[in-house]
């Protein structure tokens, strides 16, 4: 049976003892406790909420400025390769070195340089641009055949992944080290082709990395504690290092910033030791375009000094106001106990989070200046939280339009209606002004404007409007040029700015490009009636928006395109002269059979589908061969790519035998298919036959009249010819009779 039982506490001695002597205590001690002990507690609080706030903030800071210092350093090295790339490529601009090339690497003598000028040229272009430490030419074999360095032609690199990936794209190989230059170089690759597309050989240029290091060692804003640096995939440190002297080929780094970013091939952030042995923060980013890992560090004891500082004044600030306090606890009365009591009560509200209230300053001394202080923080996270939450729902609203605009473009598939719902709803949505979006013609000098909000929009698209790329005072061509968003918050103080009659209370202007990949098609240009409307989120934000718009573009022309060359297939088979199937190897059955072949097999088309070569044939074809045997040979000839037009003969539903002359061609694709022209040629075998029993009778006549000449009587001639003239007919019985007076000549 349970029982319920009570179980008291019991009080202590010392419980009872610490009581009492509080209670003992006399009202100035106990005011002095009183006050020290809420004296420390706010400050204490303040204290620890500021060191850690600030530590923090610090550590937050300082990983952002890594990052920031990371992406800039990044972003350097792709458009120095990009730059590098785009070098090489020059080289064929000159059509004289061009040719020369093509002409050396086919053997031919096309040109007039030879190859010491080809050289030559390749030397006087290196000295020209200065990225190179070496460009050279190889043939198809890998042998280099023009080399800017003599000694390396005729050097066979076949086994190189930059000949081979250089075959059949542009290719950037990994830093590897050179023995011969003491350091690492990159190897960028293209294949030469003819003009008809055949690739010929390779163009390749050996690069120097010391550039990489000059990009390095830029100003990065990280001061004496912080600096960049890059590692290769193997460890190697590829640039100058701050803190240890630097051997190319020779210093590794095994960090685990460093670590981390080789194995994951990731992005990241990490705390750890560096080279030096020194606790830093470390950013680590990935490039996988040269498989090489950018680091960002900065020493812990110099990012965090400040937050030191702040600890040391925290407590120094405790350990003054708690003499304070002791001293004034001497002096002041029981109406001090009032306002320290509503001040505690306030900071402990406001350590839940409640910044509404306010500290009621009553006072000039300590307190006034602590309440005042509680006041002041709390005002700043009052303002920093409100910011923070218009800001975010700002945002928020911002993204939630992009993605609305981006949907409605998705869904639109000609390009005009696209352009004109884009531009009206981006107005709408964002409350410009004005909007309207250019396109890129096909020359790529010119942004033609293709649609644009309201009816001012309209009527510029009708006066057909268009800016040159050209034009430096355009904020549109400036954006498409520079390929990426730009603004003027204050177009009255642009010296430049032309005003538009049609647009009187444009006051600031941001243009962002639409890109596809590297290719600019056009530039989305939105315009605002209020100076000062345009921030970098809002450049971020049109940029999403022109993103998306330009992969709809995109999407819609592909469509067209895809459309029109269906149409124009399908119009080709429907109108051929001949019948026309689709057979799929793997079923055997016709695929999209046109209308003559419906009207050759004499079958419906919802029928004809279902059939195939082997069930529209007969058995056997008149050389005697099986007719599946024969199909299944002539198919595989097809798929080999050989020519295979050939006679056959089709049987259709009336059971009607037709010769027919059969094209095979194979279709690529997934599926193994071919496609079959069949044309009637009964007439053509109608034809032959005649011509051939024609001279067969000729060839009979011939030989009766050569056999008949050849008699030397009249009797012999007559039995000559009732002889062949029996076997001409079929060994038909024959009569011939001759008139008595035939024989003297008279005229009977």
């Amino acid at each position: 049976m349970n029982q319920k039982q009570t179980f008291q506490q019991p009080v202590t001695k010392g419980a009872r003892f610490g009581g009492g002597v509080f209670q003992s205590m006399s009202l100035q001690n106990r005011l002095l406790l009183a006050f020290i002990s809420l004296t420390i507690l706010p400050v204490l609080i303040t204290g620890a909420i500021a060191t850690l706030v600030s530590s923090q903030g610090l550590r937050s800071d300082v990983f952002d400025e890594l990052q920031s210092v990371t992406i800039l350093k990044e972003n350097a090295i792709k458009d120095w390769l990009n730059v590098v790339q785009t070098n090489l490529g020059l080289i064929y601009e000159d059509r004289t070195a061009q040719q020369g090339i093509s002409a050396l690497l086919q053997n031919t003598s096309e040109t007039a340089l030879n190859q010491n000028q080809l050289r030559n040229e390749l030397i006087s272009f290196n000295n020209r641009t200065g990225y190179f430490v070496e460009i050279f030419a190889l043939d198809t074999d890998g042998k280099v055949v023009l080399s800017t360095d003599a000694l390396q032609e005729g050097k066979i690199q076949a086994n190189q992944a930059f000949f081979q990936e250089g075959l059949e794209a542009k290719h950037v190989s990994p830093p590897v080290y050179e023995v011969s230059l003491s350091s690492y170089s990159i190897v960028i690759s293209e294949p030469i082709k003819t003009a008809g597309g055949r690739v010929i050989g390779v163009l390749a240029g050996r690069v120097n990395l010391s550039t990489l290091s000059d990009i390095m060692q830029q100003e990065t804003g990280l001061g004496e504690a912080g600096e960049t640096y890059l590692v290769s995939s193997n460890y190697a440190v590829l640039t100058n290092l701050k803190n240890i002297e630097f051997v190319p080929g020779e210093t590794y780094i095994r960090t685990d910033g460093v670590t981390n970013a080789i194995q994951s091939k990731a992005r990241g952030t990490a705390n750890y030791t560096d080279y030096a042995g020194n606790d830093t923060f470390g950013v680590y980013h990935w490039i996988p375009e040269l498989q090489i890992a950018l680091i960002a560090e900065h020493n812990q004891a110099d990012a965090l000094q400040a937050s030191n500082r702040v600890l040391q004044v925290t407590v120094g600030l405790m350990i003054i106001t708690a003499l304070i306090a002791v001293f004034i606890a001497f002096v002041v009365t029981r109406g001090i106990v009032s306002p320290i009591t509503k001040l505690v009560d306030i900071a402990n509200n406001i350590a839940q989070g409640n910044l509404g209230l306010q500290a009621e300053v009553l006072r000039h001394d300590e307190i006034g200046v602590l309440a005042q202080a509680f006041n002041t923080m709390t005002a700043r996270l009052r303002d920093l939280v409100g910011s923070l939450e218009q800001r975010v729902e700002d945002r928020t609203k911002a993204l939630s339009s992009v993605a609305e605009v981006g949907t409605v473009a998705s869904t639109i598939l000609e390009t005009d209606k696209l352009l004109q719902r884009v531009v009206d709803l981006a107005k709408e949505r964002f409350y410009f002004y004005h909007a309207h979006i250019y396109l890129m013609n096909e020359a790529g000098d010119t942004l033609v404007l293709a649609s644009g909000a309201g009816e001012p929009g309209r009527q510029m698209v009708a006066e057909g409007r268009s800016i040159s790329l050209d034009r430096e005072q355009s904020l549109v061509a400036r954006a498409a040029r520079e390929q990426k968003g730009v603004t003027v918050n204050d177009v009255t103080a642009e010296p430049d700015f032309l005003p538009n009659p049609l647009l009187p209370d444009t006051h600031s202007e941001l243009a962002v490009p639409m890109m596809i990949g590297e290719q600019v098609i056009g530039v989305f240009d939105v315009q605002s009636e209020v100076v000062g409307r345009f921030t970098d989120a809002d450049i971020a934000v049109q940029t999403t928006l022109a993103s998306q718009v330009a992969s709809a573009i995109q999407n819609a022309r592909l469509y067209t395109q895809a459309e029109t060359s269906a149409q124009e297939a399908r119009s080709l088979v429907e109108n051929a002269p001949e019948a026309i199937v689709i057979i799929d190897l793997n079923t055997g059955l016709f695929i999209n059979p046109n209308e003559n072949a419906v009207n050759l097999y004499g079958l419906p088309r919802q029928e004809l589908v279902k059939a195939g070569p082997a069930q529209m044939s007969p058995p056997t074809q008149p050389d005697g061969r099986d007719s599946t045997q024969a199909m299944t040979e002539k198919i595989g000839e097809a798929m080999q790519g050989k020519t295979t037009a050939f006679d056959w003969v089709h049987r259709n539903a009336h059971g009607q035998d037709i010769p027919c002359e059969i094209r095979l061609a194979h279709i690529p694709g997934e599926r193994p298919r071919v496609r079959a022209s069949v044309t009637d040629i009964s007439d053509r075998k109608r034809l032959e036959n005649l011509t051939t029993k024609r001279a067969q009778q000729q060839e009979s006549l011939n030989l009766i009249t050569q056999r008949i000449q050849s008699a030397t009587t009249i009797e012999s001639a007559l039995q000559v010819t009732a002889r062949e003239l029996g076997r001409a007919l079929g060994m038909k019985p024959t009569l011939v009779t001759l008139e008595p007076d035939s024989t003297n000549g008279k005229d009977n």
